[in-house]
């Protein structure tokens, strides 16, 4: 797969026509410059499949004109930088598989992730969102959205039945209760963190039953409730390296 690490290696491949000139065109205008020495970017057979600007001093509001030129893409992070306002994902490509838009300035409602249909890892944690969360798509496996202003109910989750991971902590708006909103049939949850919310328990018996699949759960002093805490830097590596190998292999299977 080819990567464009430095301007000089993108230049040569657009000059040789390996890239489609109006794609990278509009990752110019997503971080708001031609030099996109700093850019990460993976290609195949001459469309954009994945963008890395992170920590780019980007700002302003999101340009979500350029991302509707990005039809290719399926990996997109822009985390680390000062981007404002909101996001609208209809905007966004509909392929989309890993989001991440975290440490950014984003205001306004939670994003309706639902719309992208084979959205897998999203993370849009240390930003401003406000509001419920909407309801989420099949496809869901991972979502870091703490450090947020969400508030009002959590939604039913067993519309994203893959779900393993889930950390809304320090939304402390945030209500709801864990037995309505997470059903038997998500079998796949091993990762909950809802510290300094209002989310109210008990624990669904179902998670207490599987605790040796819960890395972390942990849940408000209140509820007198807590599995043990793994949190480290390494889990978090490690967590972002088995979503980067996962949206190689979709770009390797749909070549």
């Amino acid at each position: 797969m080819p990567t464009a690490g430095g301007a000089s290696k993108w230049w040569e491949s657009l000059e040789r026509g390996e890239v489609n000139e109006s794609e990278k065109k509009a990752v110019e205008e997503l971080v708001q410059s031609e030099d996109i020495s700093s850019v990460r970017i993976l290609w195949r057979r001459n469309h954009i499949t994945r963008v890395e600007a992170n920590e780019c001093n980007i700002s302003g509001v999101l340009a979500h004109e350029a991302l509707t030129l990005l039809d290719h893409c399926v990996g997109l992070s822009l985390y680390g930088n000062v981007i404002c306002g909101g996001i609208d994902v209809t905007w966004f490509p509909k392929n989309l598989i890993y989001l991440n838009l975290s440490r950014n300035e984003l205001t306004g409602p939670f994003p309706k992730i639902a719309h992208l249909r084979r959205l897998k890892f999203v993370h849009l944690e240390h930003n401003k969102f406000s509001g419920p969360l909407p309801p989420f798509g099949p496809e869901l496996e991972v979502l870091t959205a703490q450090d947020n202003q969400l508030s009002g109910d959590l939604p039913m989750l067993s519309t994203c039945p893959k779900l393993h991971k889930l950390w809304l902590f320090d939304n402390f708006l945030l209500t709801g209760s864990l037995q309505q909103a997470i059903p038997p049939s998500l079998k796949s949850l091993s990762s909950l963190l809802f510290t300094h919310t209002q989310i109210q328990g008990p624990i669904p018996d179902h998670l207490v039953a599987t605790n040796c699949d819960v890395q972390l759960l942990v849940l408000t002093p209140q509820q007198e409730i807590a599995y043990h805490k793994l949190l480290a830097a390494d889990n978090d590596d490690k967590d972002t390296h088995v979503e980067e190998e996962a949206v190689d292999q979709v770009n390797s299977v749909e070549e």
